[in-house]
């Protein structure tokens, strides 16, 4: 299975031709979009995406944000298990960097890392 290639949010042209990707970097594509998306922000799908209103608080433990990271891989139907999540904050940038290693129904590991606003 192909699909086409985003890049914040916009489709991403090779050579004039429109990019695709294959399953592997599709389910990473989809995994990123679901976790920089906040739950309620898409209005088709109200239960997309993550709870984030855990990162605007002062202060918050891991393993709050892991669980709600852990729901949200969980959200794409071709995650059968989380294996490694990963997480800092920048401070000074209220960026939180996500790592996660997320095996797919086909038996391939995925991994991929995103940057959220935490701010």
């Amino acid at each position: 299975m192909v699909s086409l290639k985003l890049q914040d949010g916009d489709l991403v042209m090779n050579n004039g031709e429109l990019a695709i990707i294959d399953e592997q970097a599709d389910v990473a594509q989809s995994l990123r979009i679901i976790l920089g998306t906040r739950r309620g922000e898409w209005f088709l799908n109200p239960d997309f995406g993550i709870d984030s209103s855990i990162l605007h608080q002062k202060s918050w433990a891991a393993e709050d944000v892991e669980e709600v990271i852990r729901a949200g891989l969980y959200q794409d139907e071709r995650i059968v298990s989380v294996e490694a999540i990963d997480q800092s904050i920048g401070r000074a940038s209220r960026q939180l960097t996500i790592s996660f290693t997320a095996l797919m129904t086909n038996g391939e590991q995925v991994r991929s890392e995103v940057e959220v606003s935490a701010g």
